[in-house]
């Protein structure tokens, strides 16, 4: 199979997928269905109230997955199509279609063999660096960071009261139950997004962590500029504030050995209640 995505910035656009080597075929028609493991072929039938769902979630029960932050989220499993039919499992809808291109309703495969490309020129040489963020006068410090994928962080309280440090965000909810001082672990933040931090003690503690996969990345400092060193190639840049009045689109740059210049202007909000969406 070949996987090419053409919308999403560079978290999930950069990246082709072609898998080989099919293990295990799932077709689906109706009550009947299909496994092919390694060439051997066997019929089931699913039993009422039952659908394909059924086995493929037992297939993929049988794997482990091992998280790997050097690796795109999409790293294997199952590949293939479900058909519009296939929601008369879930929904009492009346049939009387004519099916006449006899087409299966879903056709799922799994492969030993995995090829991923990044479609962004340049390096991206894994790294595990660390970060800290403080809690000083029951605010956190610094309010917004930004890191890589992978980047494990220290949250040291240097209040004399203690603080309990959470994230209820998909890229990393966590909870630091209530301490003082330093906690036993660092948190490591191993997928990209932004995470939303708080303090279940002080509401009015809030901190924000963007995590990228690009190892070019930068804060902008309170003078407004900022100066990123990036070798020859093509790159998508993305800009993020809490209080943004409205999303940017990504903009793309082609980096020679001429130094680039690239001005931005940013509208701010500053009586948005909600946090700004992340690119």
């Amino acid at each position: 199979f070949l996987l090419e995505s053409v919308e999403g910035g560079e978290r999930m656009a950069r990246y082709s997928f072609l898998g080989s080597g099919t293990n295990l075929l799932i077709k689906s028609k109706g009550s009947q269905v299909e496994l092919v493991r390694n060439g051997v072929p066997e019929q089931i039938t699913l039993e009422p109230g039952k659908d394909v769902l059924h086995i493929l979630q037992h297939e993929l029960g049988s794997l482990s997955y091992v998280p790997d932050p050097d690796l795109p989220r999409f790293c294997g499993g199952a590949v293939g199509f479900f058909s519009y039919d296939i929601v008369r499992f879930f929904e009492d809808l009346p049939d009387s279609t004519v099916d006449d291109l006899g087409l299966a309703d879903c056709t799922l495969i799994f492969t030993d063999t995995l090829l991923i490309f990044d479609q962004l020129d340049g390096s991206t040489a894994p790294s595990h660096e660390s970060a800290i963020i403080d809690q000083i006068a029951k605010r956190f410090a610094p309010r917004v960071s930004v890191i890589r994928t992978g980047t494990s962080v220290a949250f040291p309280n240097s209040d004399h009261i203690r603080h309990q440090v959470y994230s209820f965000s998909d890229s990393k909810p966590f909870t630091l139950k209530l301490y003082a001082g330093s906690p036993k672990a660092d948190i490591v933040f191993d997928k990209p997004g932004l995470v939303i931090l708080g303090c279940n003690i002080h509401d009015t503690m809030v901190a924000f962590v963007g995590v990228v996969d690009s190892p070019y990345f930068a804060k902008m400092p309170a003078t407004g500029t900022s100066t990123l060193d990036l070798p020859p190639g093509r790159y998508r840049v993305r800009v993020w504030h809490p209080s943004l009045a409205a999303p940017l689109p990504p903009k793309e740059i082609t980096v020679s050995a001429a130094p680039v210049t690239l001005p931005l202007i940013i509208d701010l909000d500053a009586s948005r209640e909600v946090v700004a969406p992340w690119p």
